[in-house]
């Protein structure tokens, strides 16, 4: 008998709710809305693709460790799932790693994906 896998349920469940919103298609298209800002990751890029090249856009050496690492919090303070990279140059990555949910604007919904500070979106 095979055991389920709760995070992985977790992510397809993720995933069935918000449609491809969660998977990278590298095209940047915002087609799910018309002010949804566009994903940056490579086509099919999984966490580490789509951190890679979060890194690249913001002048980070893809092999470069973050100087440090914290608890990623939202804009009011609160914990959020997920970690905020440092890197040495003073960027910081956020990896928001349960997405987001909008019931009051559904085409804004996203998948897990990286912040960078100008706002942008890598999907994986």
């Amino acid at each position: 008998m095979a055991l389920e896998n709760p995070s992985a349920t977790k992510i397809s469940s993720l995933r069935l709710l918000l449609g491809n919103a969660g998977c990278g298609d590298g095209t940047g298209s915002t087609s799910e809305g018309a002010n949804r800002p566009p994903n940056l990751s490579p086509k099919n890029a999984r966490r580490n693709g789509a951190f890679r090249e979060a890194k690249r856009k913001n002048g980070i050496p893809v092999s470069e460790q973050p100087k440090k690492v914290t608890p990623n919090v939202d804009k009011r303070g609160n914990s959020q799932p997920g970690k905020i990279y440092e890197f040495e140059n003073g960027v910081k990555i956020r990896d928001d790693s349960a997405g987001h949910i909008f019931n009051d604007n559904p085409t804004q919904n996203r998948g897990s994906h990286f912040n960078d500070p100008a706002g942008n979106h890598y999907d994986y």
